[in-house]
């Protein structure tokens, strides 16, 4: 077998041997904390839009609405 081959092989086998991730049937898991939120609101005034018209996220309409933001969310 050739030389460069052969290190390749054991290179990979090696490698995969060093892997501690937890596993399941389904594969690797992520740490649990891997996809939790950075978000932090920067400071700024509250916003009061008015009469706006506002789609939410069960699908009813709102006409004529006020949207009130405060403190980087919706109010």
């Amino acid at each position: 077998m050739n030389r460069s081959i052969a290190f390749a092989l054991l290179a990979g086998l090696g490698l995969t041997a060093c892997d501690d991730a937890p596993q399941t049937s389904s594969g690797y898991e992520a740490p649990p904390d891997a996809y939790t939120s950075r978000y932090a609101p920067l400071p700024a005034d509250s916003v009061l839009i008015r009469g706006a018209t506002v789609l939410t996220g069960t699908g009813e309409r709102l006409d004529g609405a006020d949207v009130l933001m405060s403190d980087g969310k919706i109010a």
